[in-house]
């Protein structure tokens, strides 16, 4: 399988780095620094092996860190400190201190266990302070110090935290095209069949006749692998998706609604998450000829984290227009189909990244051809090309080919199946699968 070069390119350009004192700390505390308390302490437990910034705001003094394995009760004369740093962050990330800068330590894959870390100033040099030594760290007492206080955060690293956010992103693009596509195809198969003579083409997830007299209920389930390199660390997503809903055709019009439900996990090296994904989807499609329709949709999706990770919530707005045409020959079905969609995407209030908000316009072109079986069986094959123009990053291309069938089980019930991958994408490999089934009530 060939891998994503950057993700964000698949993306809409959400993310930019955030200053570390927006950043969700996972441990924090504030220490005051003084000739009494010169030396603190702050212990923290990893779970899993994570990739963390340490970093310090300390506007009264000159911040220097160290990083010890084990509970700051355990230091002893045999301890070694893992990482230290002293002036290590910019003003612009960590904020301004006293003298020179505050401290970072940027510390990869820690493995699960205790940890401590200890805080103090570097000391006035021309009031006899040398420094903060290791020893002193070890020992618990500096000399010469700044009096003030000094926060600690012990936060994600904010390179994976931008590498989630672009996974979220990414998810949440992905989710909405399966959705707005699997509508599309819905409506394709639902409105050949009851707004013209082909009266025995099967669909791929049912609707109520032309009368109106039924309505139609109907689901999918579809799971998706994305696999990226971004160089640095790799991102595994597997997205589980449930796409389900009710609609009705009255006279000419044809209209539902659509809900929808994902589960994704993350794999990124040194920060593996999950989300939740929820949405709705209102959509109408209406009959202008015995060959042609217009069709539209809005939605809206909404992407919490539920597991360590960016501890933001993502939203995304959507609508899609569309004009389709059909024309059955024998027992083939030729369809195609031109459109665009908008989305917006923002982060919510609750993290602070420098760019919270995108726009994606995407221009869709959708042919398909279907074999109608006399059993009751359809075959079909597809190939779907969007072109995403962003407002941010480069704009893409990606070409999707899919195949299916859907099969007539009694005059209310039908199930399907259906496979899709990418043939062509400049940064994308995409591999889904899923199956569907429509009943009428």
């Amino acid at each position: 399988m060939k891998k994503i070069k950057t993700i964000t390119s698949l993306t809409l350009g959400l993310i930019a780095i955030a200053p570390l004192a927006n950043a969700k700390a996972l441990f924090d505390n504030t220490f005051s620094i003084s000739q009494e308390n010169s030396v603190d302490y702050l212990d923290f437990t990893l779970d899993s092996p994570q990739s963390l910034d340490i970093y310090t705001n300390g506007p009264e003094s000159d911040p220097v860190i160290y990083l010890f394995e084990g509970p700051h009760s355990e230091l002893n004369a045999d301890s070694k400190a893992l990482a230290t740093n002293d002036d290590g962050c910019p003003d612009e990330r960590c904020g301004p201190a006293k003298a020179n800068s505050n401290a970072l330590i940027d510390i990869k894959n820690l493995e699960a266990g205790d940890y401590t870390v200890a805080v103090s100033d570097h000391g006035v040099i021309s009031e006899g302070g040398d420094g903060f030594l290791e020893t002193e760290a070890i020992e618990g007492e500096n000399g010469a110090v700044r009096e003030g206080d000094i926060t600690v955060d012990v936060a994600i690293d904010d390179e994976l935290l931008e590498k989630e956010v672009e996974a979220l992103a990414a998810q949440s693009s992905q989710i909405t095209r399966h959705t707005t596509n699997m509508i599309a195809q819905r409506l394709s198969r639902n409105i050949t069949k009851f707004f013209t003579e082909a009266e025995s083409e099967n669909k791929i997830a049912g609707s109520s006749d032309v009368e109106g007299k039924n309505t139609a209920l109907w689901g999918s389930f579809n799971y998706l692998s994305l696999t990226t390199d971004t160089g640095s660390s790799d991102i595994d997503t597997g997205i589980y998706q449930f796409l389900g809903g009710f609609d009705k055709a009255v006279g000419n019009l044809f209209f539902g609604t659509a809900l929808t439900y994902a589960y994704t996990e993350h794999e990124i090296t040194g920060l593996d998450t999950t989300t939740h994904t929820g949405g709705i989807t209102p959509y109408v499609a209406y009959k202008l000829n015995d060959f042609m329709f217009i069709s539209g949709l809005v939605g809206y999706n909404y992407t919490g984290v539920i597991s360590p990770g960016p501890g933001t919530g993502l939203h995304e707005i959507y609508t899609e227009a569309d004009l389709s045409v059909f024309k059955e020959i024998n027992s083939f079905m030729l369809k195609g189909r031109a459109g665009i969609r908008y989305s917006h995407n923002f982060l919510s209030d609750d993290f602070d990244f420098n760019n919270t908000s995108a726009d994606l316009l995407t221009y869709i072109v959708d042919t398909e051809l279907d074999y109608r079986f006399d059993f009751g069986l359809t075959a079909y094959t597809g190939i779907l090309y969007e072109f995403y123009d962003r407002d941010i990053l480069r704009d893409e291309s990606v070409v999707y080919m899919r195949f299916g069938a859907d099969y007539q089980i009694t005059d209310d019930l039908s199930i399907g199946a259906i496979v899709e991958t990418d043939l062509y994408g400049q940064y994308t490999s995409i591999v889904s699968g899923g199956v569907n089934i429509r009943l009428e009530i």
